[in-house]
């Protein structure tokens, strides 16, 4: 029942978070079908599940979701407990992710490495899980902060900054986009205004923009798709990365 009032909520209540997922979401699908369908795929930091149900499971035939809240990893069992098959989950942390090394075609991580202090021992794990050819979907925030976020180590990376991060680890950028533009931003301030349960009634422009309008609107979210080199023959990958 719990689940079903917040997915409920979910659909017809405006937070930080539902609104944000509403421009990601999109985002998350568009890039996803230049992946295609894969046999396994990981979601590091998954939260409730929300993007396990919403847009992994659409490409994977298995997905793996790992959690480090325990708050999170509670509903996070509760949500996949629907899909037994095809889905599994671990709480761990992006600093040691409980993962067999090249063991996945996708891994996707959304909102997770501007928390974290050690970027590159995280991005080494990342990559270190990722299959050769593989493709590593990553979502972060794009400078300046359009509010104060008091869990952020970081404000967020440029489009230079994730290339020169994605290199030093064998990963080439095949695809980027972004979201949160400032119109949207405006109804996340309403929503912070009302205490996080803004009734969703207001329409979100941003939906219909093209990628070209997103980006001349200011937007705080960037997203992109890598994909990791295949090691040539006699050299060693994990000897390139500078860490």
């Amino acid at each position: 029942m719990k689940m079903a009032l917040r997915r409920l909520a979910r659909r017809w209540i405006y937070t930080s978070n539902t609104v944000r997922y509403r421009v990601e979401l999109p985002r998350l699908l568009k890039a996803l079908q230049i992946v295609g369908q894969v046999d396994c795929a990981i979601d590091v930091g998954a939260a409730g599940g929300y993007y396990v149900v919403s847009a992994y499971l659409h490409f994977a035939k298995h997905v793996h979701a790992i959690e480090y809240d325990t708050g999170l990893c509670n509903l996070l069992r509760q949500e996949l407990a629907r899909f037994p098959e095809r889905c599994s989950w671990q709480q761990g942390s992006i600093l040691s992710l409980p993962v067999e090394s090249a063991s996945a075609d996708l891994v996707a991580c959304t909102q997770v490495l501007e928390h974290i202090d050690d970027e590159l021992l995280a991005f080494k794990e990342l990559t270190r899980v990722l299959k050769p050819g593989g493709h590593l979907l990553l979502a972060v925030p794009h400078p300046p902060a359009p509010w104060p976020e008091p869990g952020h180590v970081r404000e967020g990376y440029r489009i230079e900054d994730l290339m020169t991060l994605g290199a030093r680890f064998g990963l080439e950028i095949i695809h980027s986009d972004n979201y949160l533009t400032s119109s949207t931003q405006k109804v996340v301030h309403l929503a912070h205004r009302f205490r996080e349960k803004l009734p969703a009634l207001l329409p979100l422009p941003e939906l219909s923009y093209s990628r070209n309008e997103r980006l001349r609107q200011r937007p705080y979210g960037i997203l992109v798709l890598y994909r990791k080199q295949v090691a040539v023959r006699g050299t060693s990958q994990q000897a390139n990365v500078g860490y």
